[in-house]
């Protein structure tokens, strides 16, 4: 599927985002879908060369956290290669949460990581007439009270390999966002990152309450997934999932 995603843009350099890569860095990843090389330009310029393809683009800055990053991503459209790219940094207040938020992300994208909390994962769409490309990448540093992880469980090290072309690149530095702590709400546990989502996409507990009301879930591997939209007359239309587990905590909620 082809789509225009256009979210956040404000026209800003890479002052002041909570990116993962500095000018001549290389990440080389490889996942079920295969190897893709992501090389850093100057400023936001960003290269991707996997299977014999590849696209240079020049992602956007956002202007307010969305999904938990305030990193840069690519809005798709035009050409050949159709790149919905997103790059920045995901901070957690613990490990455990670090565990839910990999394993319950978006299939498609395989993700791989390193012990240091360095997720990449990727996959490509072929149009119907063989010639469009559809190249999805996500690149995530994991903090955790502002810290990198030093030993995530379930890491692939051989996976991921970081390189630098210039002298003096480097990871980019950690931002200073603090993330919340799990606590109880109306009488149902949230996570910490459950609950960061909801204060930036603007989402009540009786929002979310609403959803987990609906008639729009699945289950797998533990875990329930919901799917709706916003309360109330005269709030803009805003479809999210929540997730839950069978304690009834919300674990996670992404828009």
């Amino acid at each position: 599927m082809f789509f225009l995603w256009i979210n956040g843009c404000c026209g800003l350099g890479a002052s002041g985002l909570e990116l993962v890569m500095n000018e001549g860095m290389v990440i080389e990843a490889t996942n079920p879908n295969g190897t893709i090389a992501i090389e850093a330009g100057k400023g936001l310029s960003r290269t991707y060369r996997w299977k014999d393809n590849s696209t240079t683009v020049n992602l956007y800055p956002r202007c307010e956290r969305w999904n938990g990053s305030l990193g840069a991503y690519t809005p798709g459209g035009g050409g050949k290669i159709f790149a919905l790219v997103e790059e920045g940094q995901q901070h957690f207040c613990c490990s455990e949460e670090v565990y839910e938020y990999l394993k319950w992300q978006m299939e498609d994208f395989q993700y791989v990581f390193t012990s240091d909390g360095l997720v990449v994962g990727w996959y490509e769409n072929i149009g119907p007439t063989g010639s469009e490309i559809a190249l999805h990448v996500k690149v995530w540093q994991i903090y955790v009270e502002g810290r990198k992880p030093e030993n995530l469980q379930g890491a692939s090290n051989a996976k991921i390999q970081v390189s630098y072309l210039k002298e003096g690149s480097h990871l980019f530095p950690a931002g200073n966002f603090v993330p919340s702590e799990p606590r109880i709400i109306n009488g149902r546990w949230y996570s910490g990152k459950a609950i960061d989502f909801m204060q930036e996409a603007k989402l009540t507990p009786e929002d979310v309450e609403s959803v987990i009301a609906g008639n729009d879930m699945r289950f797998g591997e533990g875990i329930y997934t919901y799917y709706g939209d916003r309360l109330g007359p005269g709030n803009p239309s805003k479809f999210f999932w929540v997730k839950v587990d069978e304690t009834g905590r919300v674990v996670l909620v992404g828009g």
